[in-house]
């Protein structure tokens, strides 16, 4: 891959550049150098990186991804050439009946391969033009490759007839000469189509049919799989799914869309024999108690915690009751519950006068329980410093910490792999390097972002704390980086630069981080600052 960013010098120690716009203003510590406005060193980055493009909302072109960047000498990259974005294209689809009927369907779209977080997703409502009925796509043909070729690029297709199971298609390529691509579907007769039946119903003991609960089927990834049911009078519902010679293991879930008639969601595992249909099933609810509505408040009389989020949860009959609720000006909060032992999360705003932590506690309700008051601690504080490459104060840097898996006092409450509630809390560094936050007790992940000025890259790292002792939590000092320059150039099909579009650097040999972004000038060229190398981890930041 061609290198055509050149290494300027410049006069660090008094702050001038030699080369117009090529070292950032207060220059570069040793032994750094100026390339492209940013302090580079000599080390070559191991790091891989692709590209996520957005061009101007108002323009005809699509997003696009461009895989794989490798540094092969130094740290400064340049393509060779500049990168087509390609313009939309319309694909038109339809489902089509084994006779050859179009029908009417929505359906979705999502690239098969590129940055996992936040894909690119399309979506269609339904065309119902009077004879003609389909879908239509705006979707990217192909993305740029690094040295300024084309990849097609394949989706993922889910088609939703009426009526029908969701239709998926595993590899899907858009040729602009298609008018219109159609799908064949196995069976449009759901009459004719394998099923699960069953009823839902209180308990064995109390066969009462439940009515009006929303009944789904779902694979062990947590798509759904089939139509989607209705309990009736008697409580019967019926999933029609696609026909499949291979048995499958599917769960059913069983829920509550009505706010005023609030019930557990049970799920219930059934497998499906190759080409046929398990036997009827009966759905228990269990015993469930009677609704109640249990009050309680967040903080104290003097200190109520408004805004707060409560959610309560708990094995309920045969399934999960949840309900979440949020706290008045005062701090209380009612909610409908049955009877059962609850876990009661709440999640306090991130109000900085009153930084009050993320509180799990367990609850044991029933009619004649008492009001549950919950009283949270405030967020631990955790001060570090950060340093330029040279040693140097990074003064005016920001470090955003984002919460990635949350610790509680009582250890049993914590649930492996649970994603925990977004809580984002962002401080800066002052002048001699310093900087604190106020932050739940868990695992974070620190982005420290160098001043523009500095000409030094966004870097990141994790630090891990359990709050338990209460005192403040150092996570050491974070030196940053050298910064690598990824020089990007952006063009339409035609050969026009691209202006105006957001190009965004995300590290892939890692868990996907985005690491760098801007926004291509009136030439369509912009300069991503990424790290050299890695940073200096942070030390554990203990109890």
């Amino acid at each position: 891959m061609a290198l055509a960013l050149g290494l300027l010098a410049c006069d660090d120690s008094q702050g001038q550049r030699r080369g117009a716009g090529d070292c950032p203003p207060a220059g570069c510590p040793e032994p750094l150098q100026c390339a492209a406005g940013l302090c580079v060193s000599d080390e070559t980055p191991t790091a891989i990186y692709d590209l996520r493009i957005q061009p101007p909302t108002d323009s005809a072109l699509s997003p696009v991804e461009v895989e794989g960047l490798v540094f092969s000498e130094g740290a400064t990259l340049s393509l060779a050439t500049a990168l087509p974005v390609p313009a939309r294209v319309a694909f038109v689809g339809q489902a089509v009946s084994p006779a050859g009927l179009p029908l009417a369907a929505r359906a979705s779209a999502r690239p098969n391969r590129g940055i996992t977080v936040r894909p690119q997703v399309v979506t269609s409502e339904a065309l119902t033009n009077p004879g003609n009925p389909g879908f239509r796509l705006d979707l990217a043909p192909w993305w740029p490759t690094p040295d300024g070729g084309a990849r097609q690029i394949n989706y993922r297709l889910l088609i939703e007839p009426a009526g029908l199971p969701p239709y998926r298609v595993d590899v899907l390529l858009v040729d602009p000469d298609l008018p219109v691509a159609r799908f064949a579907l196995p069976e449009t007769n759901p009459a004719a189509l394998p099923t699960i039946r069953g009823v839902v119903v209180v308990s064995e003991a109390n066969p009462t049919p439940l009515r009006g609960l929303t009944v789904v089927a779902l694979d062990s990834a947590g798509r759904s799989v089939g139509t989607v049911a209705t309990t009736d009078e008697s409580g019967a519902f019926t999933i029609a799914l696609w026909p499949d010679e291979a048995p499958r293991a599917l769960t059913v879930r069983v829920s509550s869309d009505d706010d005023a008639r609030p019930l557990p969601v049970v799920r219930v595992p059934v497998d499906v024999p190759g080409g046929g249909a398990p036997e009827p099933l009966t759905v228990q609810m269990g015993t469930l108690g009677s609704l109640f509505e249990i009050v309680g408040r967040v903080g104290d009389v003097s200190r109520p915690v408004s805004g707060a989020t409560v959610r309560l949860s708990a094995p309920v009959g045969d399934g999960e009751y949840a309900v979440t609720t949020r706290t008045d000006d005062a701090g209380r909060f009612a909610a409908q519950v049955f009877p059962g032992e609850y876990v009661v999360d709440v999640v306090p705003p991130l109000d900085p006068d009153l930084p009050l932590r993320l509180t799990r506690r367990s609850a044991s309700l029933g009619p004649n329980a008492p009001p549950v008051l919950v009283a949270p601690l405030t967020r631990s504080q955790v001060f570090g410093a950060v340093l330029d490459p040279g040693g140097e104060p990074l003064g005016g840097a920001t470090v955003t910490a984002t919460l990635i898996e949350a610790r509680y006092g009582d250890p049993r409450l914590i649930r492996p792999g649970e994603a925990p509630p977004s809580r984002i809390v962002t401080g800066v560094v002052n002048p001699n390097g310093a900087f604190d936050l106020a932050l739940d007790p868990g695992r974070h992940r620190l982005l420290v972002q160098p001043p523009p000025e500095r000409g030094l890259p966004a870097f990141s790292v994790e630090v891990d704390f359990s709050g338990e002792s209460g005192r403040p939590a150092d996570v050491g000092t974070l030196r940053a980086p050298a910064a690598a320059a990824i020089a990007v150039r952006l063009a339409t099909e035609a050969g026009a630069p691209l202006a105006g579009a957001a190009v965004e650097a995300w590290r892939r040999d890692t868990v996907p981080q985005r690491l760098a972004h801007g926004v291509t000038d009136s030439q369509g060229e912009v300069v991503l600052a990424v790290p050299a190398s890695d940073p200096t981890a942070a030390a554990d930041a203990g109890p």
